[in-house]
């Protein structure tokens, strides 16, 4: 009965990484977008989450993996 659950474990550990790396891409690069979004917002808004337009402009300029 343990080869069969060692198989099933297996089976289901690669139908996981696909969607775990799928999920990973995502999230990048919708944190990509977030970051662009941010050249977007004006002074005022960007003073209402703390940011200036410098550290903006930083934020956008990172690549999606940071």
């Amino acid at each position: 009965m343990a080869f069969l659950t060692d198989t099933l474990r297996a089976d289901r550990w690669e139908f996981d990484l696909p969607r775990t790396l799928y999920g990973a891409v995502r999230h990048r690069l919708e944190l990509a977008r977030s970051r662009v979004a941010l050249l977007e917002l004006d002074a005022r808004l960007l003073a209402d989450v703390g940011l200036d337009r410098a550290a903006a402009k930083a934020e956008a300029d990172k690549g999606f993996w940071s």
